[in-house]
This record gives C-alpha cells, structure tokens and sequence, in this order.
C-alpha cells in the first residue's frame, strides 16, 4: 500500500480530519495534504510524529523499500 493511501486509511479509521492529524502528530495541513497527494515526502521527524500520532510503528506507515535481488 502507498504512503499516501496508509494515511489516509489510518485517518478515515480514527475520524481524523487533516487539521486534526496535523495537530496531533505536530505537521501542517499543507505537509499532510502533500503526504497523502504524493507531492512530499515527510523527513525522518515527520515519521516520527506521525506514528506517535497514530500509534503504529514509522514501519507500519512507511515500509522499507523492497530489495530487488538479481
């Protein structure tokens, strides 16, 4: 599942606006919005608030890339 969708998956699951998530997890609108939009990607604070915010490990929202063996 993509970043964007994970957001706002746990946002719908807990009724959290935008407005509601960023003040929680210590984000602006704006950056939330670009997070779940595609246009951003949220530095390693960010993660960090967003999980706290959520209650979910920063894995659970944002999963390592794959690695690709050859």
């Amino acid at each position: 599942m993509k970043v964007s969708n994970r957001l706002r998956v746990l946002r719908a699951e807990r009724r959290w606006s935008q407005m509601e998530t960023g003040r929680r997890a210590r984000v602006s609108t704006n950056r939330l919005w670009r997070f779940e939009n595609g246009y951003a990607e949220p530095t390693a604070e960010e993660r960090d608030r967003l999980a706290r915010a959520f209650r979910v490990s920063v894995e659970d929202i944002f999963p390592a890339p794959e690695h690709v063996t050859s």
